[in-house]
């Protein structure tokens, strides 16, 4: 980004639930998703949204992140599903 590259395109490796891959996006992009400081990062985001902005969590009960999203519980309506038969 130092570069001013920002806005080309580059191949980054991205691991997402134990499956590796490659990807082709800007930079920008990239870190945008990825960057600790970034919008994706839920522990450091979640709690600047201001109260009366709806928020839907979805994760499955078998999802690694599961246990994490209990804390929102007093936050929001908290519902848990059984996953649908035919995605098991």
């Amino acid at each position: 980004m130092d570069k001013g590259k920002s806005s080309e395109l580059s191949d980054f490796t991205d691991v997402n639930q134990g499956n590796t891959s490659t990807i082709n996006v800007t930079t920008k992009s990239y870190l945008s998703w990825f960057s600790p400081e970034g919008a994706a990062v839920m522990p450091r985001n979640a709690p600047a949204v201001k109260p009366g902005i709806a928020v839907l969590y979805v994760v499955g009960k078998q999802d690694p992140i599961y246990e994490k999203g209990r804390q929102f519980r007093q936050l929001s309506m908290y519902l848990e599903m059984g996953c649908l038969p035919w995605l098991v």
